[in-house]
């Protein structure tokens, strides 16, 4: 609306101008690094030019690492700049590693890394110089941009962790790349029933609609604090299709997840399969289902499987404790390929728990996953 421009005007995002600068010649590059005022185009532009021509290559007569420099001291305002020449320029924040350290101490894992890509799993408390190598060397290559993003959602989380865990409950890893994919393509809907938000918390059309990479820390904090207040407000009630990609995407179980889990592998020998991962009932020996070890086991398995797939494995696994425990006479099949149990199953990702329930009892009859098919009443409530 022309109020929402004329106090914010949206911006462009890194990757709409970075096509833009793809399109462009040398000497367009050069000239558009330079004007001023100094804004994410110079940098981006500086960026191109550097993919191209190294970083010492000269524009008047000051070599690219040189002129990013000029510009990173002189930026105010435009977020998206600083987290692209800081990200170049390798820039590290200095609070980062006390961040880290609240996410283990809360007895959760990190993981840094774009979403898509191969993670990088922190279980520890990093030396600054450590984390600083991961952020640069290993995650910027993924991104550039995701270097510096990264930084700051991982201070936003840890600040939440400390003042609201409960918006991370039922999540084992944190995975900041995940969390920055959902706040990149995820737009909340605005009539989404969120009587838990006060007016404080709820997103303005510039928070929904802004790419994430050109909000205030701010404003990237709050949308982070919305974005996993409505995961938890859907987890029971739906919408299914977005509680199904945004749960899965933050990896967050429902509660007492472990203790379900435990009791199928308990019940018999058996083992979960999915391609080269698998969860088997040797898993539990020697260890108890409150050990974090069992519940790692668990998450290693969930997250072999895409985001919406993820939740209908953690919905078929409820199935199966509630048939254990309705008729532990009932035994299923010793070697369970859930993949090709889900495909038979027809599910949608858009239909309630309880159709989707339904749905996995009769796929457990009809292609005799179970060795006893009394268990037409064993429906997820």
């Amino acid at each position: 609306s022309s109020g929402i421009n004329a106090e914010w005007p949206l911006r462009p995002g890194y990757s709409e101008i970075l096509a833009e600068c793809q399109t462009m010649d040398r000497d367009s590059l050069s000239n558009r690094a330079v004007t001023n005022p100094v804004t994410a185009n110079n940098i981006i532009a500086l960026i191109e030019l550097s993919a191209r021509y190294g970083r010492d290559y000269r524009i008047d007569r000051e070599t690219i690492v040189e002129t990013m420099e000029h510009h990173y001291k002189n930026l105010e305002g435009d977020w998206l700049a600083l987290r692209c020449s800081g990200g170049f320029l390798g820039k590290t924040v200095d609070s980062l590693a006390p961040s880290v350290s609240a996410v283990i101490v809360s007895g959760r894992s990190l993981s840094l890394g774009v979403h898509g890509e191969p993670e990088i799993l922190v279980e520890g408390p990093l030396h600054p110089r450590l984390l600083h190598g991961i952020l640069h060397n290993q995650v910027g290559k993924q991104s550039l941009l995701h270097s510096t993003l990264q930084q700051e959602c991982l201070i936003c989380v840890a600040d939440l962790l400390v003042d609201h865990p409960e918006l991370f409950k039922g999540i084992l890893i944190i995975r900041v790349g995940s969390l920055i994919h959902l706040l990149q393509t995820v737009l909340t809907p605005e009539e989404a029933p969120l009587e838990t938000l006060s007016p404080v918390e709820t997103l303005s059309p510039l928070e929904t609609l802004s790419p994430v990479e050109t909000l205030s820390p701010h404003r990237l904090g709050k949308k982070i604090r919305y974005l996993l207040t409505y995961s938890n407000s859907i987890s029971r009630n739906g919408p299914w299709q977005e509680h199904r990609l945004i749960n899965g995407t933050l990896g967050r179980v429902p509660d007492n997840f472990s203790s379900r889990v435990w009791l199928i592998l308990q019940h018999q020998n058996i083992r979960f399969t999915c391609g080269h991962c698998y969860l088997v009932s040797g898993d539990i020996l020697g260890t108890k289902v409150s050990e974090p070890f069992f519940a790692m086991k668990i998450e290693r398995f969930l997250n072999c499987f895409e985001a919406h797939s993820r939740n209908f494995v953690i919905e078929l696994f409820h199935v199966l404790a509630s048939t254990l425990v309705r008729n532990p006479e009932v035994n299923l099949v010793e070697d369970f390929h859930v993949l090709d149990f889900i495909k038979k199953s027809e599910v949608e990702i858009d239909e309630s728990l309880e159709v989707v329930s339904k749905k996995f009892i009769s796929c457990l009859i009809k292609f005799e996953f179970v060795k006893l098919a009394n268990i037409e009443n064993c429906i997820v409530s």
